[in-house]
């Protein structure tokens, strides 16, 4: 009888073991996300390219509650100044940022690199190009 209690005690105190590790690798992936999020928060500028101006003077914020900024003005005769809010997030893999406008739906794309925010093509694949796509970090 005594056996059959330790050898009891003893399955359900592994089945416990084994049931509460199960639920520690989504907390790590979670926490995983909540940091590499973390890293993308702040403001960024810089010189993007543009193919009839000199240059589009670009500043960007992203917020802790996942909502952005981007100021974008245009080096040319018109000067024209174009303001895009809405919510950003990281993609399942954690690599970049999905920008959603929140007037036209538009998506924009941006990796974190060591240079700061470098923008990625409509299809969130790095932009073949000899400009400089960068944000550095203010």
């Amino acid at each position: 009888m005594k056996i059959r209690l330790s050898l009891l005690f003893f399955l359900t105190a592994f089945i416990c073991a084994c049931g509460n590790n199960a639920g520690a690798p989504q907390e790590e992936s979670l926490n995983e996300a909540q940091l590499r999020a973390q890293q993308y928060f702040g403001a960024y500028e810089g010189l993007m390219p543009c193919a009839d101006c000199a240059g589009i003077d670009t500043e960007l914020t992203l917020n802790s509650d996942n909502t952005f900024t981007l100021i974008e003005h245009y080096q040319d005769e018109t000067g024209e100044l174009f303001l895009t809010e809405g919510i950003w997030e990281l993609n399942g893999g954690l690599t970049y940022a999905k920008l959603q406008n929140s007037q036209d739906g538009q998506t924009l794309f941006y990796r974190l690199t060591d240079a700061g925010l470098e923008k990625l093509d409509y299809n969130a694949k790095p932009i073949k190009s000899n400009l400089n796509y960068t944000l550095k970090r203010k």
